[in-house]
């Protein structure tokens, strides 16, 4: 990978594991439908400039369904659980749980495309259950104070994740990447415009958490995007996604420094678990293979 890309797949590590800090900072003062409406209305006037030309408004003719339904599972539902994760349990762990995108777009590619599932890639997804086993082993249970729920849908945020790659795979081939962004952030911000009315917050929030939230959208959503599809186009799809992996890192990082969220060994070997299953599912780190016998 050229040393220009390298440098842009870190900062876009650290952009998006900060996502998780500003969301923590923002959303008890937002309410987590008016945060994620406020963070998906900047990033559309971020994104805009690639839907309004008419060469690009034509790539999304007859498919503004599937695009809005990618809206939906990409952006609007996603944020909102991972926001309660982040809220309820810190930063440092959802941005981890969130992680696990990867592996639930590998068993969702088989399950729903036939996509085969090759030894490294089984051996990945083992490693990456192990990992998340780990990860919540002493907050899955249902005690008062326990923190089942925050866990599940931190979870069901990153199986919609991979849910939506594979429908952006079978559904809108032909769209160009950042116009397909743009169209379907445009989407979340419909649908999401009605229910934020009715979760106004009671107060105006403070200018800490509005500049949290702008943060959110400028930077984590509309710029975040531009980097990562301009990455996609100059060293393909499987570098890109490697991006995963430094995620929770930076999560974990950016939690500890600046909000004291506590960095356990469980939580450590979890994310140590679930980055090795990502690198073999996505085919980073290859197995070795036998040789072959000698004639």
């Amino acid at each position: 990978m050229p040393t220009g890309s390298l440098i842009e797949l870190i900062i876009l590590g650290a952009i998006w594991g900060g996502s998780f800090l500003f969301t923590r900072i923002a959303g008890p003062e937002f309410g987590l439908p008016t945060l994620v409406a406020v963070r998906v209305l900047i990033s559309v006037l971020i994104l805009l400039p690639f839907v309004l030309p008419p060469s690009r408004r034509a790539a999304l003719r007859g498919r503004w369904t599937h695009v809005i339904a990618l809206g939906l599972m990409n952006t609007s539902i996603p944020f909102m659980l991972l926001a309660y994760t982040t809220i309820t349990i810190g930063a440092g762990f959802a941005s981890i749980l969130n992680a696990t995108a990867t592996l639930f777009a590998a068993v969702i590619a088989r399950l729903w495309l036939g996509d085969k599932l090759t030894p490294p890639k089984l051996l990945g997804l083992a490693l990456g259950i192990a990992g998340v086993t780990l990860l919540v082993y002493d907050k899955l249970h249902l005690k008062p104070q326990g923190l089942t729920l925050p866990v599940l849908t931190g979870l069901a945020g990153a199986a919609l994740y991979g849910l939506s790659a594979n429908f952006t795979k079978k559904y809108t081939a032909g769209i160009p990447p950042l116009t397909l962004a743009g169209g379907s952030q445009i989407g979340a911000a419909l649908m999401m415009l009605p229910i934020a009315l009715f979760f106004l917050p009671k107060a105006m929030p403070t200018p800490s958490a509005w500049g949290a939230a702008a943060v959110l959208g400028v930077l984590c959503t509309g710029i975040a995007y531009v980097l990562f599809f301009r990455l996609f186009a100059r060293v393909g799809p499987t570098k890109a996604i490697t991006v995963a992996f430094l995620i929770p890192m930076f999560g974990v990082l950016w939690g500890w420094l600046f909000l004291n969220e506590p960095v356990t060994t469980l939580m450590l070997a979890g994310a140590v678990l679930v980055i090795a299953g990502l690198a073999l599912t996505t085919g980073i780190i290859k197995l070795p293979t036998p040789a072959a016998p000698l004639a």
